[in-house]
């Protein structure tokens, strides 16, 4: 399981400039890569921005003692946490809004993100 708290909050976000939501998002993508890869069963990954520079300030990792926490976080660092390599990465300037207003977009597998 690749958990995120504040996930939900991309399901709500209206455009691809919501860069918490899509940084929320994105912390949930890596995640659920990190334990589809076998480095652990359960994995969280917190993210902090400072308003001006795209590069995160803070990137934090937690396996839950499911899994070796220094593998994922090598993991984890190859992936560009900048809000536009996000933007870009997940494809979230395609207009899929309205195919995720209800319920969200995780768990939808017609969806390219909701895998």
């Amino acid at each position: 399981m690749g958990p995120s708290p504040t996930a939900a909050a991309r399901s709500a976000a209206s455009t691809p400039r919501k860069s918490i939501a899509d940084a929320s998002y994105f912390t949930r993508y890596v995640a659920r890569r990190a334990v589809r890869e076998g480095l652990a069963r359960r994995v969280l990954i917190q993210v902090a921005y400072a308003i001006g520079p795209a590069e995160p300030v803070a990137l934090a990792v937690e396996t839950f003692g499911t899994g070796n926490p220094r593998a994922v976080r090598e993991f984890v660092r190859r992936f560009d946490f900048r809000p536009g390599a996000i933007i870009e990465r997940l494809g979230l300037r395609q207009p899929i809004y309205r195919l995720t207003t209800n319920c969200g977009q995780f768990g939808k597998p017609y969806l390219p993100v909701g895998v």
